[in-house]
């Protein structure tokens, strides 16, 4: 009696278990997972030392003079060209000028 308990409790557990691993779920999707796992992790990391924006902290609405701003405060560009650009940008004085580069 206690040996037909055993065998009927042990070929529950070898069904269950083979009917986790067969066919093509079972073949192919559990080896994802940890790399899928993986990758969400390396994004989360990425997007949260980013700080949440795409696009090197400037917001995804900012107009041309914050950009151009925003590349001269990181020193990107010099004053005159900021300035140059500036005015091009909001039509003013410098607009009409051509700009013409300097041999070095």
């Amino acid at each position: 009696m206690l040996y037909n308990t055993l065998s009927d409790a042990g070929s529950m557990y070898s069904d269950w278990g083979s009917a986790m691993m067969s066919g093509w779920g079972g073949m192919f999707f559990f080896p994802l997972i940890p790399i899928i796992f993986l990758g969400l992790l390396v994004w989360l990391i990425v997007f949260l030392v980013r700080g949440g924006s795409g696009r090197d902290g400037i917001a995804e609405s900012a107009t041309a003079l914050d950009i151009l701003q925003a590349r001269f405060a990181r020193g990107e560009i010099d004053q005159t060209e900021y300035e140059e650009r500036r005015d091009v940008l909001s039509g003013g004085a410098g607009a009409a000028k051509p700009r013409v580069k300097k041999a070095r």
